[in-house]
């Protein structure tokens, strides 16, 4: 029997405060679901999750940056469908014309829609725009879209030329027609025929790749899922696991504190020999 050290009373304590440590431990994954609050609990998966928030976050952009390609698309197509409903009102004038049951005084009030669908086509064709960029006024522009996460052109990025999608006017030639005449009138006939197809195209190419967008923005939303899943599995508190261990170290920690009472006593029977 000692009194200089009771080992049994600094047993009692350590276990105490292991016992607390793991309280607030399994505390604050209770209060903030997070099973890694600090890097000491698990290093190497604090390290990886890290990491996969960083690509989830890369990849949430990235498919940001896909959908507002989509949107810009969009908003090309819906103006070439506009030019497209005007071109072949342009080319139902100018059939109108071509036939000998209409006189000059009949062409010339036709001409005046006829030259009002030319301008309107022209106005569309140059103020159809996307947050300031020019869509379709012939400026041939190449656009690029970061639709991946990484930095190499092969994988992350698009890219369509806007001359794809629509010649410009002087390339049309609709600058030269009008149907003032029997012969005007037949001869802009086959150029707003390969105008129209020239509109169709455009609008095939514009769909073509707003599908291709939207496959690549689903890939990236389905990539993004899977690592916020895998990092779930890392992170995330089990609140059954942590409940659990909660209540066991309570449960340890009363009872060492119950310990801690009793061989506190116990440097007292030394008395009895004394006396």
């Amino acid at each position: 029997m000692r009194i200089g050290s009771n080992v049994p009373a600094l047993i009692a304590q350590r276990r105490i405060s292991e016992t607390r440590e793991v309280q607030a431990r399994e505390t604050g994954r209770l209060a903030s679901g997070d099973k890694i609050l600090r890097a000491a609990y698990d290093p190497s998966g604090l390290a990886i999750s890290e990491t996969m928030r960083s690509r989830s976050r890369s990849l949430q952009q990235a498919t940001r940056n896909t959908n507002d390609g989509v949107s810009m698309l969009q908003v090309a197509e819906g103006s070439l469908s506009v030019v497209h409903d005007l071109g072949k009102r342009l080319k139902e004038l100018a059939l109108q014309a071509a036939t000998d049951t209409y006189n000059d005084h009949d062409r010339s009030s036709i001409q005046k829609e006829f030259q009002a669908l030319l301008s309107e086509v022209k106005r569309v064709t140059s103020s159809s725009e996307f947050n300031g960029n020019k869509l379709l006024n012939g400026s041939g522009r190449t656009y690029d879209l970061q639709v991946g996460i990484h930095g190499d052109a092969e994988t992350s990025r698009m890219s369509y030329d806007l001359k794809n999608a629509l010649a410009t006017i002087k390339d049309l030639s609709l600058n030269s027609i009008n149907v003032y005449s029997k012969g005007s009138a037949q001869n802009s006939i086959m150029k707003l025929d390969n105008f129209i197809e020239s509109v169709s195209s455009g609008r095939a190419y514009l769909g073509s790749f707003q599908n291709r967008l939207t496959s690549a923005s689903s890939n990236l939303e389905t990539m993004d899922l899977n690592t916020q899943a895998s990092r779930s599995k890392i992170r995330d508190a089990d609140y059954a696991q942590s409940s659990a261990e909660k209540v066991k170290s309570e449960i340890n920690g009363a009872a060492s504190i119950q310990m801690l009472q009793i061989t506190s006593k116990l440097p007292q029977n030394v008395l009895k020999l004394i006396g």
